[in-house]
Order: C-alpha cells, then structure tokens, then sequence
C-alpha cells in the first residue's frame, strides 16, 4: 500500500531580485525585490510532503524502550507482532497507524529494493501486522 501524507492548499511567499531594465517606452528602471506569493506544490512529480505536528512526542520510543530498544527503528522483525500489540493496547489501532504511516512518509523516498531489516521494511511490517490482525469496524 502507498502511503502519503498531504497537506492543504497553502502560499508560499517568495522574494527574488529583479535586475535592471529597459522598458519599451526607453525608461531605464533600477533593479529591486519582488514578491510574490505562490502555491506550494512540493517537488516535481513527489507532491506537498508535509506532515502535521506530532501529538504524542516519542510514544514509539517508549513502547520500544520496554521490550529493550533504544529506539522504534531497531525493532527486530521477530518482535514486530509484540511491538505493534502494545501500541495498540496503548493508542489506539488508528493512532498507531497514524504514528507507523508518519514514519512510512519520512522514508517514502528510499529505494524499494532495500535489503530486509532496514528501518522502512520494519515499519512496513509493523503496518501489515497491524492492518491484518485488527480488521475494519472492530
């Protein structure tokens, strides 16, 4: 399942400086700022990747920390089922797929042909884990 995270319509101001210049009438111009406000539309082809602040500031961390992991990255695959069990117990089936999919985005961009064990294939699993074992409406 792709995973993305959006943002709404925003502007961005910009500012850039514009040289000196000629007009069609003969009048010379000095050079001076411009700005400019521009719809924020992200990077060519990857769209606005911006996530909303963090509710639960280091909730993953915990979880990790009790079954003996510095940090939620670092969770073995073996540990995968346990891990997501007590974040769920804890926040919430939704919550904890919010918290996996904000980790999924922050290394949306990595390549898809990664070996096993890296950080993106462990929050992979973590989010098939859950969406297999705590089906819809329950």
């Amino acid at each position: 399942m792709a995973v993305t995270a959006r943002r709404k319509r925003r502007t961005l101001t910009t500012r850039y400086w514009r040289g000196p210049w000629t007009d069609r009438y003969g009048h010379k111009h000095e050079g001076k700022w411009i700005t400019r406000t521009v719809r924020d539309v992200g990077k060519l082809g990857r769209g606005k990747k911006v996530l909303p602040p963090v509710k639960k500031p280091g909730a993953m961390t915990e979880i990790a920390n009790q079954l003996g992991y510095s940090k939620p990255s670092e969770v073995q695959k073996r540990d995968v089922p346990e891990f997501c069990d007590l974040l769920v117990k804890k926040y919430g089936k939704k919550s904890a797929l919010g918290m996996i999919r904000r980790q999924l985005v922050y290394r949306q961009n990595r390549p898809s042909a990664e070996p096993d064990g890296t950080s993106r294939s462990i929050f992979q699993s973590m989010w098939n884990y859950i969406v297999k074992t705590y089906p819809r409406g329950e």
